[in-house]
């Protein structure tokens, strides 16, 4: 097993897709991308849905303890645009103010 890089790590299902070779399409395939992050050294995966098709959005956070999905319905709107760093940085905040990992996911998504 790879050293930890990371304590988490964000993509979307298109950069999981180049990551993993997994093409995470459905909550199932996001949870196989999530677990082969980990196997490359991510401490915790979230593959978030927002690329993936359909009305509701799923994201799927990996851990070594357990797999959890975050479901939300999508928003319309085309503004969606740096929606990620957005998302990773209110993942850091609560992280930085002592919530725990899966607190501080659930919170953001």
């Amino acid at each position: 097993m790879p050293t930890r890089s990371a304590t988490l790590v964000t993509p979307n299902t298109a950069e999981a897709a180049v990551l993993t070779g997994i093409d995470p399409e459905t909550p199932d395939e996001q949870a196989d991308a999530g677990e082969r992050l980990l196997s490359m050294g991510a401490g915790a995966a979230l593959v978030t849905g927002g690329h993936a098709p359909g009305e509701t959005v799923r994201d799927v956070l990996a851990t070594p303890r357990e797999t959890l999905t975050f479901t939300q319905p999508r928003v319309a709107t085309d503004a969606t645009h740096g929606s990620g760093c957005t998302l990773s940085a209110a993942i850091a905040a609560r992280l930085a103010n002592g919530a725990d990992l899966e607190t501080a996911v659930e919170a953001s998504v």
